[in-house]
């Protein structure tokens, strides 16, 4: 019995099944859990983790994830200012880096980042010849309210023909 509850970190009752943590030992084990997320272990290393560790089955896992993506998200929204602030600062170190070594196109991607991160990176903007979009808007003009006398739709372009047949 001993070597079985040095497996499982203690955790095994007098049935053979995982006992339930104490509030400590709980939110010790979400914190775990939520350092796991942080590092990029994915569900599938969690799991098997938890379950040697602990003991523990998938069900109860995500609990755990759950619970621990919501401390995540508390605290990423109690400590955005501080976080976009270390963004900032690190992608100012990548765009000095990358403009000493003269690689000017890391460094404007650092540069469309930090834009990006503050909001200012303003959304594409898509040309369209004036005649084209005057000749759609009459079109749709007409189809909702009927042909009208006194408006004169322009012209649209004439195609052009390649008489090299």
């Amino acid at each position: 019995m001993p070597e079985e509850l040095a497996k499982t970190n203690g955790t095994k009752g007098g049935n053979g099944r995982a006992r339930k943590p104490g509030k400590l030992e709980a939110s010790l084990r979400y914190q775990e859990v939520a350092d796991m997320l942080m590092s990029g272990m994915g569900r599938p290393h969690i799991i098997r983790y938890c379950r040697d560790k602990w003991g523990i089955g998938e069900a109860a896992v995500d609990k755990y994830l759950t619970k621990a993506r919501g401390f995540l998200a508390a605290a990423i929204s109690e400590h955005r200012e501080e976080m976009v602030a270390e963004s900032f600062a690190q992608l100012q170190a990548i765009s000095l880096s990358a403009r000493e070594k003269g690689d000017h196109q890391s460094a404007v991607a650092a540069i469309r980042e930090k834009n990006k991160l503050l909001g200012l990176h303003a959304p594409e903007r898509h040309e369209y010849s004036h005649s084209i979009v005057q000749a759609k808007a009459s079109q749709a003009s007409s189809r909702l309210f009927g042909d009208v006398d006194d408006v004169e739709a322009p012209a649209l372009p004439e195609p052009v023909i390649d008489g090299s047949d």
